[in-house]
């Protein structure tokens, strides 16, 4: 009986002992899990954190090269409108007026021969109709000031080129009256002015009509067939006083910007730059399988989620502020 008694009072103390034991393991086992849960939610808001800085500072170097564009149209017009406040008698005539010839068709006019004095990279050409207006003395007045925008072009070219390849990028003064002077120099065969560009939106958001405050602004993302590229442009009306005269522009293409995210060196995950309309402006090679040019970026689903953003942060993305992007989290995104 007593062996009975201490038998159970043996199986008694060890099963206490079990329970404690068990209740300690679990104990140490939630205990380490709340330290491992506490230390990667750390490491993962570090990492979090310094994703975000290093997005922002790229974002800031993307925002220096966009105002190189932006300062070389702003240029455009003021040299532009410059030179025709000043009065006749000082106006720099361009001996490069009396080069501009008539197509064999005569159907345009163009400065393919600009003679032997001229280097080929030293002007833009200039191309247009050849209806009576671009014959009276309005028209040459503008046409001489447009040609002496060739050194203006020039240096701005070169400068700009150190930050976008040549290939991606065009300066030009397309005129109301029918006539358009882009650098770099392009045979007219190969790229020339049609009556149909000043019904193109980067021209007629330029308009009176439709900017009365004469302020700058970004087209959305178009094909160019003439080069065969997806190009966007910064544009800015030019004028006389009050008199419309036309828009400078710095047109370039969306390569140098799918070359910028390529260079961002991440672990995964794609880069993309999309406009304030959600229209994609350049994604990175990760996502090209995936993501249209000029096309809505996000599916529908998204696009409600990205509008209240975009809305919410829209102060940081408006033209003349320097600070254009906003790094912010919504639904596994990170905008």
């Amino acid at each position: 009986m007593m062996e009975n008694k201490h038998h159970f009072y043996t199986n008694k103390l060890f099963s206490r002992y079990n329970r404690i034991v068990a209740i300690s393991y679990l104990g140490i086992i939630i205990a380490a899990i709340l330290l491992f849960h506490g230390e990667f939610t750390e490491l993962k808001e570090q990492r979090v954190r310094s994703f975000q800085e290093a997005v922002a500072r790229r974002a800031s170097m993307l925002e220096r090269n966009i105002s190189y564009i932006e300062n070389a149209a702003r240029g455009v017009r003021t040299y532009g409108e410059r030179y025709l406040l000043m009065d006749q008698k000082l106006q720099i005539p361009s001996p490069l007026y009396r080069h501009l010839s008539l197509s064999e068709d005569k159907k345009y006019f163009h400065l393919d021969a600009p003679g032997k004095d001229f280097d080929y990279m030293m002007i833009g050409n200039m191309t247009g109709v050849t209806l009576p207006p671009w014959r009276s003395r309005e028209t040459r007045e503008e046409i001489r000031m447009a040609l002496n925008l060739n050194a203006y072009f020039q240096v701005v070219y070169r400068t700009m080129e150190e930050t976008f390849s040549h290939n991606s990028l065009s300066i030009c003064y397309t005129s109301q009256k029918g006539f358009r002077h882009s650098y770099p120099w392009v045979h007219s065969s190969k790229k020339r002015f049609f009556p149909s560009t000043l019904e193109k939106s980067y021209f007629t958001r330029g308009l009176p009509e439709n900017n009365p405050d004469r302020s700058p602004y970004w087209s959305d993302v178009y094909f160019k067939s003439q080069s065969g590229n997806f190009t966007l442009n910064h544009s800015i009306p030019l004028y006389n006083h009050d008199r419309f005269m036309g828009i400078a522009s710095v047109d370039i293409t969306t390569q140098p910007f799918t070359e910028f995210l390529d260079q961002q060196h991440f672990n995964s995950g794609s880069f993309f730059l999309v406009t304030n309309d959600q229209q994609l402006i350049a994604v990175s090679s990760k996502g090209d399988q995936i993501l249209n040019i000029g096309m809505p970026l996000f599916p529908p689903s998204l696009q409600g989620p990205l509008t209240t953003i975009l809305d919410r942060h829209k102060a940081n993305f408006g033209t003349g502020n320097k600070k254009r992007h906003a790094v912010v989290t919504k639904n596994g995104y990170l905008i």
